[in-house]
């Protein structure tokens, strides 16, 4: 069910909004301008200390000051939270008192509240300051009725500002998609990371206990390969960081392979040869310990730091979204990127596996 009550005390009257929120922040108006409140209070705090000593210029004088253009300092960008957790943020719009966002967001949640809070701040050089908050008591959310409509944002110093919101709950056991569980067709996961960081246009980050140079991620394509896509993934790598794309990885240091002696190591993670592979390129390849804490003995930081490996192994690249616009998308999960980790959807045996 997509509503659950929690008593957590008397004055409070929490639902489970469990489901997908439809959320379009469009805009604002009438925001104070936090910053210039803040510079007269600077000024008559200054004055006040400065005391009938001080002689006033006639070139600095207080109607010197009104002759010039107040300027607009308001950065507001809007949070919101459900509970203690912030589910989405709209970007910062700059030196405007009337920001216009137009940005929709799609919001999964599984959030026990008593209402969401949206929080208009201002963003400046000394962190974020709230202008004003605006709550909308879940118990009407979960209607899943369509609310659309200006609130008054309260806790402003002005009391005309007020921010248009579009929202829409749609409980879980109502959309179709999970009627019969998650299902789609499988995928080949390598071939769409090679796909994936050869179309990347900005960033392409890798994590891994262990990233061999030597893979080649697609041998038996289902789809064209494209540009580049034939290569190994340290060449495929090099490639996108000489075009401009920036190539950060961080891979596990086994701390028993060594540059020149013993260079494959107890764990053979090809550690050293993959940083010596991107060494004065343009790839930042860091090879990274796991480092015990110092509360163990000696003895238990060493096995721990050469038995143990940081496990997260993810591969993050910019990827088309609608538009113009570019996404992050992220490979998680078992992801190794290392010689004999190659597999298909129909997991069948074959001798390559380099």
């Amino acid at each position: 069910m997509a509503e659950f009550e929690f008593e957590f005390d008397s004055d409070q009257h929490v639902i489970c909004l469990h489901g997908d929120l439809e959320l379009k922040i469009m805009e604002a108006q009438h925001l104070p301008n936090l910053s210039l409140l803040n510079i007269r209070q600077l000024r008559r705090c200054f004055t006040a200390c400065s005391g009938s000593a001080t002689v006033e210029s006639p070139h600095t004088s207080t109607s010197a000051l009104h002759k010039h253009k107040v300027v607009d300092f308001c950065n507001p960008y809007v949070e919101v939270v459900a509970s203690t957790v912030t589910v989405a943020r709209t970007r910062v719009i700059k030196n405007t008192t009337n920001p216009k966002w137009n940005q929709h967001f799609h919001i999964p949640l599984a959030h026990p509240v008593n209402s969401l809070t949206f929080q208009v701040k201002d963003d400046d050089i000394f962190g974020s300051e709230v202008i004003g908050t605006v709550d909308i008591k879940a118990s009407r959310i979960v209607t899943g009725k369509l609310i659309s409509d200006w609130f008054p944002i309260l806790g402003s110093s002005k009391t005309d500002t007020k921010i248009n919101l579009v929202l829409q709950f749609t409980p879980f056991e109502e959309n179709p998609r999970y009627n019969h569980g998650i299902a789609s067709e499988k995928g080949s996961c390598w071939e769409d990371i090679c796909h994936a960081i050869s179309e990347a246009r900005h960033l392409i980050y890798i994590v891994g206990w262990s990233v061999f140079h030597k893979v080649r991620l697609v041998r038996e394509p289902t789809r064209p390969l494209p540009r580049g896509g034939d290569l190994k993934l340290g060449e495929l790598l090099k490639f996108k960081s000489e075009e401009g794309v920036r190539v950060l990885m961080v891979v596990w240091d086994d701390k028993t392979s060594r540059d020149m002696l013993f260079q494959s190591g107890m764990m053979q993670t090809h550690d050293e040869e993959t940083r010596r592979f991107f060494k004065h390129s343009s790839v930042t390849c860091v090879l990274t310990p796991r480092n015990a804490s110092s509360k163990l003995g000696y003895i238990k930081q060493q096995v721990v730091g050469t038995l143990f490996t940081h496990h997260q192994k993810c591969v993050l690249v910019d990827t088309q979204a609608f538009g113009n616009t570019r996404k992050i998308t992220a490979f998680l999960g078992g992801i190794d990127l290392c010689d004999g980790r190659y597999d298909t959807p129909e997991h069948r045996l074959f001798r390559d596996l380099q």
